[in-house]
């Protein structure tokens, strides 16, 4: 009952700091860093989504979050859509394309499936870079902020609200489903899938609605990132981005909520924290993340395991 208080006015605490973040940074990099943060965070839940929980590497998870941005943006654009009904859409046009493209990948074994996502995650860049609707190499642009009535999301500061409130809802959904049945299955599958085929549970069906799952985070993800920036190309989901989302899953720790949520904060300040050391940030920063996959084979997540912290963990009341 004690620890249940303890944790309670815990997420009291932390959702007063989260509420006024805006009025104790008053520096508008910053706050775009925070919501850059956000954006990321939700990539990474949902990429721990079907890589965390089932073992399968998705590649393509940045090809999602650019199908999301495009999406959102064009349905603004051509189409007039506020903002409000844009965001939900463009997810859901991320997922149903997961879906597709996981009914026949998800069947591939590990290995040839992280080969498959790399392909797709290829042409769908392609497709950004040709297309005439998507802008070419030149992008889209004039995409609209968000407004409620007169009031127009048109700074960092105010944007991070809407992040904010997004962010609540995702990663209660991805708790609620963590701790669900198809949760369940999805960490077992991990475990051994063949067991699980035994017991006659349709191992194909929890993976491809876990794929779509996965996929609709990164298409809110890219809606939110459209709209803040006003503007997004081709370059921004790239290959290398999306060895970045995953490296943010594999740093916290794949299969935990907390893990991605760490993981994706960490490597998104780290970088910007290091610019003092100007041009050897980029080696420090490599050479850290080598460090913490020899060191830490559990990410951060597995230093609570360390007898000390534990302790200390335990008196605060967390566990």
């Amino acid at each position: 009952m004690l620890n249940s208080e303890r944790n309670r006015v815990l997420t009291i605490i932390i959702a007063v700091i989260l509420i006024i973040i805006p009025l104790l940074i008053k520096s508008n990099y910053y706050i775009r860093l925070i919501n850059l943060c956000g954006i990321y965070l939700l990539l990474t839940v949902g990429l721990n989504i079907i890589t965390g929980y089932t073992g399968n590497p998705n590649m393509a998870q940045t090809a999602f979050w650019g199908i999301g941005a495009y999406a959102s943006g064009l349905l603004s654009i051509k189409l007039g859509l506020p903002f409000w009904l844009s965001l939900p859409l463009s997810g859901l046009v991320a997922a149903m394309i997961g879906v597709l493209v996981g009914i026949p990948t998800l069947k591939l074994k590990v290995f040839h499936f992280a080969i498959g996502t790399i392909a797709f995650g290829q042409i769908i860049q392609l497709f950004f870079k040709n297309l005439e609707i998507t802008g070419g190499p030149a992008g889209l642009k004039s995409i609209p902020t968000p407004k409620i009535g007169n009031y127009v999301f048109d700074s960092d500061f105010s944007y991070y609200y809407i992040i904010l409130f997004v962010i609540f809802i995702l990663i209660s959904l991805a708790y609620r489903l963590e701790h669900s049945k198809y949760g369940r299955a999805l960490k077992a599958i991990k475990e051994s899938e063949l067991a699980l085929q035994m017991l006659g549970i349709n191992v194909s069906y929890i993976k491809v609605l876990a794929f779509g799952v996965s996929t609709f985070y990164a298409g809110i993800a890219g809606s939110l990132y459209a709209h803040l920036f006003t503007y997004i190309s081709p370059d921004t989901f790239s290959f290398f981005e999306a060895v970045k989302v995953l490296t943010m899953l594999y740093i916290g720790q794949a299969g935990s909520i907390s893990g991605a949520i760490i993981g994706s904060i960490v490597l998104t300040i780290l970088p910007e924290a290091l610019r003092f050391s100007k041009v050897y940030y980029m080696a420090i920063y490599g050479i850290g993340i080598v460090i913490i996959f020899a060191y830490l084979p559990n990410g951060l997540i597995g230093l609570t395991r360390h007898p000390k912290i534990r302790k200390y963990i335990k008196n605060l009341g967390l566990r």
